[in-house]
């Protein structure tokens, strides 16, 4: 992503209303969520037989939905998680004393 991109999401992030930028985080929460279970069932192809992936993928759905109770991904289902990087780092912006800079 460029500084322009950057900029640009920045700019959209700061003219939303509390429950769109919640919504906005949702959205950008379960694109990495399934951008991260895409690379685990590409590297399942590469490593696992067919059978052993479709256990596994079964196995952390149902660890995702029953042992979790996520059914839907969400900033609040991944809050509690403290290895999550902060959406501010994500982007390249500096949040520190209350401002928020490039």
């Amino acid at each position: 992503m460029s500084r322009a991109e950057k900029r640009a999401f920045y700019q959209r992030v700061r003219k939303l209303g509390y429950r769109e930028f919640w919504q906005a985080m949702d959205e950008l929460h379960t694109r990495a969520y399934e951008l991260a279970a895409r690379h685990y069932k590409e590297a399942m192809d590469i490593v696992l037989t067919p059978r052993q992936k479709a256990a596994v993928v079964a196995k952390a759905e149902e660890i995702r939905e029953l042992w979790d109770g996520v059914f839907e991904i969400s900033v609040d289902a991944t809050a509690d998680d403290g290895h999550l990087v902060d959406e501010s780092a994500v982007y390249g912006v500096d949040c520190r004393n209350g401002r928020c800079e490039f």
